[in-house]
C-alpha cells in the first residue's frame, strides 16, 4: 500500500475518533452528575459512599481516557486542537483539581496538595477544559508512579505567565526517560518508552498548543518536578459559581416570580434526561425535544422563554437552523450547544443571532451562569 493511502486512511480513522469521543464523553459525565446528585443524600451509609468514590473515580479515568485518545486524534488528523478561552477562577480551578485529586492519592495512602502563590492573578483567560485535562494528567501519573510521600499542584505567575509545578516524592526517572518525555509528541513515537503513555505526550501537545513550555527535573530515588508555563491575559472577575463544590440550584424567585420555560433541543437520552431534572429542581419547566421535527413542532405550537440547541440535531448549517427557529416566530434567546471542535466560534454564532454557546458535555455551573446572565434580558 502507498504512504499517501496510509497516511489518508489514518487521518479518517483520526477525525473519526475525534467526532465520536462524545459518544462516550456525555454519558460518562452523566454518570458524574448523578453521583453528586445521589451524594446530596446524608442519610448514606458508609458502604454506599464507598461504592460511589469508586464509581467516580473509576469513570473520572474512563473519561479522561476518552478526552486523551479523542486530543491524540484530533492532533494527528489536523495537526491543532482549538483552544476556547474564557475568563475563569484560578482558585475554583485549583479546588475542582484537587477534589478529583485528592481521591486517587489517597487509595495509595498519599499527600495531595494545592497552592497558589499570594502574587498569582486571582481570575485569568484560559481554555479551562484543556488545561484540567493538561494538569490531571500530570497529577495522575506522578500518583502512580509514587509509592509514598506526596504528590503537590502549585500555581504562581511570572510576569503575564502562569506558572503549575507538579513535584512529587515518586521513584524519579533516568535522564533517558526525561528527554523521551521532553521529546514526547502524540505522534506515537514515545509513547511507550517511559512507561506514562499517551498522558503526557498529549499534555506536552496541549501546552505547546497553548504555546507555552514543558520542563522535566527528576533524579532516580529523589521524586520529579514538572513545570509548566502558560501565557495568559489577566481578566476582571467573572459571574460564576464561587465553587465546585456541588450542583447549584438556581432560585428562579430572584428574578421574576412566573416560572421560566425552556425547550431543550438534544438527542442524546443521556444528557437531556441529566439537564432535564437539574433545570427542573431549579425552577424552570422544561419540555425536551429529542430529534428536529419534534423541536419545531414544540415551537410552532408552544411558547418559551429560552431555546437551547444541539447544533448537530440537524443538517441544516448554523445560518439556516436558527433563519428557520426565527422564521416559526421564536424571537427569544437561543442558546447554541456545540461540540469543542466546532468550526464556528463564539462570536461567529453571536454574529448569526445566537445568544451564546456552550460545549458538551454540559457543565451544570456554566449553563446556570448563562441563565443568569441571559434572564433580565428574557420575557
Amino acid at each position: 500500500m502507498k504512504f499517501n493511502e496510509i497516511m489518508r486512511k489514518e487521518k479518517s480513522v483520526n477525525e473519526i475518533a475525534s467526532r465520536r469521543s462524545d459518544e462516550f464523553r456525555v454519558p460518562l459525565s452523566s454518570i458524574l452528575g448523578y453521583i453528586k446528585l445521589i451524594r446530596e443524600n446524608d442519610n448514606l451509609d458508609v458502604a454506599v459512599t464507598e461504592h460511589l468514590s469508586v464509581i467516580e473515580s473509576t469513570t473520572q479515568h474512563l473519561l479522561s481516557f476518552v478526552n486523551n485518545l479523542e486530543t491524540q486524534a484530533r492532533f494527528r488528523s489536523t495537526d491543532k486542537v482549538k483552544l476556547t478561552t474564557h475568563s475563569v477562577s484560578l482558585e475554583d480551578l485549583l479546588v475542582e483539581i484537587n477534589q478529583i485529586a485528592s481521591p486517587l492519592a489517597k487509595k495509595k495512602n498519599l499527600l495531595f496538595s494545592t497552592s497558589i502563590t499570594p502574587r498569582c492573578s486571582r481570575y485569568g483567560a484560559l481554555d479551562i477544559e484543556r488545561v484540567k485535562q493538561m494538569l490531571l494528567n500530570l497529577i495522575r501519573s506522578s500518583i502512580s508512579y509514587t509509592k509514598e510521600g506526596f504528590v503537590n499542584l502549585t500555581l504562581d505567575q511570572e510576569g503575564s505567565d502562569l506558572v503549575f509545578t507538579v513535584i512529587d516524592s515518586g521513584l524519579g526517572l533516568h535522564e533517558e526517560e526525561i528527554r523521551n518525555i521532553e521529546n514526547a509528541h502524540v505522534d506515537g513515537e514515545n509513547e511507550t518508552k517511559t512507561g506514562l503513555g499517551l498522558s503526557l505526550s498529549v499534555s506536552k501537545s496541549l501546552v505547546e498548543a497553548m504555546k507555552g513550555s514543558f520542563e522535566v527535573k527528576s533524579k532516580v530515588g529523589e521524586g520529579s518536578t514538572i513545570t509548566v508555563t502558560i501565557p495568559h491575559k489577566e481578566s476582571e472577575e467573572v459571574s460564576q459559581h464561587e465553587a465546585t463544590q456541588e450542583i447549584p440550584v438556581f432560585d428562579p424567585k430572584a428574578v421574576e416570580s412566573s416560572k421560566m420555560t425552556i425547550l431543550l433541543m438534544e438527542s442524546s437520552i443521556e444528557s437531556s434526561n441529566f439537564i432535564s431534572f437539574l433545570l427542573k429542581r431549579s425552577g424552570y419547566e422544561v419540555t425536551v425535544a429529542e430529534d428536529w421535527e419534534l423541536a419545531l413542532a414544540f415551537l410552532d405550537a408552544l411558547e418559551f422563554d429560552i431555546v437551547i440547541a444541539d447544533l448537530n440535531m440537524t443538517d441544516l448549517s448554523n445560518a439556516e437552523l436558527i433563519k428557520t427557529v426565527r422564521g416559526i416566530g421564536y424571537q427569544k434567546d437561543l442558546i447554541a450547544i456545540v461540540e469543542d471542535n466546532e468550526s464556528q466560534s463564539q462570536e461567529e454564532l453571536k454574529k448569526l443571532g445566537f445568544a451564546t454557546s456552550i460545549s458538551k458535555p454540559i457543565q451544570m455551573t456554566e449553563l446556570l451562569t448563562v441563565f443568569k446572565r441571559l434572564i433580565p434580558l428574557t420575557g
